[in-house]
């Protein structure tokens, strides 16, 4: 397999582990690899390694999300820390041991914007991305990395922006 096909094989199995949240997770990846037996040892225990991480990573970081009012995917939450990861493995994978990973998985990277509907003092989410919360990304943005590296925005859902916020 190819690195990018371990990557979209990680993915399915965490959407296929989110999708079946009462079942464990362990289970539910058994049932996945055995339908796809054309996946061979060395890329099944890859696709695992990157799935049992990303959900370790996630217990930690679903705090720090939820406390700005954001509920990224899986997908996403595995594409930043490959983005933002100072040491990424051969495949594409981030290393989970550098600096940048432990940032992503604290919730501090200072490279990584989380953009979703606002959270009024109620605690009530809205229904749109606002015009202005995108602006406020124009600094974020226009300002190099944090150590020269890429600037990460996850915008989940991305349905949420109406025409005007889209275009800001």
């Amino acid at each position: 397999m190819t690195p990018s096909a371990r990557f979209a094989a990680a993915i399915a199995l965490l959407d296929a582990i989110a999708a079946t949240p009462r079942r464990p997770a362990d289970a539910t990846a058994t049932e996945f690899f055995r339908t796809r037996r054309y996946i061979g040892g060395g890329d099944r225990r890859a696709a695992s390694d990157t799935v049992w991480t990303t959900i370790r990573h996630t217990l930690r970081l679903d705090w720090h999300l939820l406390r700005h009012g954001a509920t990224p995917s899986p997908r996403l939450r595995a594409l930043a820390a490959a983005l933002l990861c100072e040491a990424p493995q051969p495949d594409g994978r981030a290393c989970g041991a550098c600096d940048a990973c432990g940032w992503v998985v604290a919730g501090t990277h200072p490279d990584l914007r989380t953009l979703a509907p606002a959270v009024d003092d109620d605690g009530k989410s809205a229904r749109e991305i606002k015009v202005e919360q995108v602006r406020a990304l124009g600094e974020f943005l226009n300002v190099g990395g944090h150590r020269g590296g890429r600037r990460v925005v996850l915008i989940d859902p991305a349905d949420a922006m109406n025409t005007v916020t889209a275009n800001a």
